[in-house]
C-alpha cells in the first residue's frame, strides 16, 4: 500500500502517517485511517479542520470503506476488529 505521507491541514494533523486507506463519501467528503488508530472525516471545502475524528481501533487502522445507501463507514484495524460508524451521527 503506498504511503500517503501525513494527513496535514493547516493548523491540524494525525500523529501518525495516513498509510493505508482513503475513500471519498461523495464529492467533498472524504474519510482516512491512520497508523495512530484514528479514522479522520474531511471536507475538501475546508482542509483547514477535519470535521470529525473517530476514536475505537486500539492499532492500526488498515481499511476504511462507505456504504453510501446507509451512511456507513466500515473500519478494520490490526486489533482485529471491524468497526462501523454510521457518519449521520457525526456529520451535519
Amino acid at each position: 500500500m503506498p504511503n500517503f505521507g501525513m494527513c496535514k491541514a493547516e493548523g491540524q494533523t494525525c500523529s501518525e502517517y495516513v498509510s493505508w486507506s482513503c475513500r471519498f463519501l461523495d464529492t467533498r467528503m472524504f474519510a482516512t485511517c491512520s497508523d495512530d488508530h484514528t479514522v479522520n472525516l474531511w471536507d475538501l471545502r475546508n482542509m483547514s479542520h477535519r470535521v470529525c475524528l473517530l476514536r475505537g481501533h486500539s492499532d492500526m487502522v488498515k481499511n476504511v470503506e462507505f456504504i453510501p445507501s446507509k451512511g456507513i463507514i466500515l473500519t478494520s484495524a490490526f486489533d482485529g476488529n471491524i468497526n462501523t460508524w454510521d457518519i449521520n451521527w457525526y456529520v451535519v
